[in-house]
């Protein structure tokens, strides 16, 4: 490829081949870039004549990239984040006045906690900000922050990959909820009791247990779940009308404790407190309205 051709390379050309090799279908791809699939396609046909490569595949769910087109990948994705550094290291963000799409990605717990007041606060100091908050696990949020889906994700970030930058927000420690008027439970809750009693587990995907099961196996105990529910509220509705108890964030506890009936008690053993973080792509790096929105999060938590 000689210097004359490298003149007429379309950037956008180079844009459609990067949302191709993430969505591996033409409809995504134009959706993601907000163009039609005809457009789509035409731009396709214009990168197999630069490249001399078919590039993507034809399959019975999409297209699949050649080994020409991953081998391509990583070098063009590097463009796009060269292109994308370069003019945001310029670009200005006036929270009072500016229209923009902030995505965050994050689980339930931030959806409860955080959000609520994030959204207070941005409605009232940037009345052109729309937030969009998507349910992601970690591994699905840093997918998201990869592929562009999201400006920001709201979790458990211990050891990302190298490409994503994250702050702390808010350390979090657990306690236990109970039902008011449990016929056993008041107040307190001793070791063995705890153990005794059944329990409800939180699990967004398998069943798999953690932190309270291996404190319990350490004191040389095992509790009783009798169920896993895939979300914190339903898991406090659940205990607001049984005699099972619960284990859950403190600051979800304290939020949801009265308007469910419950009673927020003491775990009774040592358990070291989680992190919660902002992250973020290192292309969101020099992002100003990025920026900007971990800045608020950042006030608004500083006081735990």
């Amino acid at each position: 490829m000689n210097g004359s051709t490298l003149k007429r390379i379309d950037l956008n050309l180079l844009w459609v081949f990067h949302a191709l090799v993430r969505q591996r279908k033409l409809t995504l791809a134009a959706a993601q870039l907000s163009m039609t699939q005809s457009a789509v396609s035409h731009a396709l046909s214009r990168l197999r004549h630069l490249f001399d490569d078919e590039l993507f595949l034809r399959t019975g769910h999409g297209v699949a990239p050649t080994a020409r087109a991953l081998e391509l990948a990583p070098k063009i994705a590097l463009v796009i984040d060269t292109a994308r550094s370069a003019v945001a290291e310029h670009a200005k963000f006036d929270p009072t006045s500016d229209q923009v799409i902030l995505r965050v990605a994050m689980l339930e717990y931030e959806a409860a906690v955080v959000a609520p007041r994030l959204i207070e606060e941005v409605r009232r100091i940037a009345p052109g900000v729309t937030l969009i908050c998507t349910q992601a696990w970690r591994k699905s949020a840093i997918d998201m922050l990869q592929d562009d889906e999201a400006e920001i994700a709201l979790g458990s970030m211990a050891a990302p990959p190298s490409d994503i930058e994250s702050v702390p927000l808010l350390d979090e420690d657990l306690v236990v909820v109970v039902r008011k008027g449990h016929p056993t439970i008041n107040r307190r809750i001793g070791r063995e009791a705890y153990a005794r009693a059944d329990h409800l587990l939180v699990s967004f995907i398998d069943g798999s247990r953690g932190a309270v099961d291996r404190a319990l196996a350490k004191a040389g105990l095992r509790r009783k779940v009798v169920a896993a529910l895939p979300g914190f509220i339903p898991t406090m509705l659940t205990v607001a009308c049984s005699d099972a108890i619960a284990t859950i964030p403190r600051r979800l506890a304290m939020v949801h404790a009265e308007r469910f009936g419950l009673e927020v008690l003491r775990v009774p053993l040592a358990i070291s407190p989680f992190q919660v973080s902002i992250a973020w792509h290192r292309r969101q790096a020099n992002s100003a309205s990025r920026k900007w929105l971990v800045g608020v999060l950042s006030q608004r938590y500083a006081s735990g």
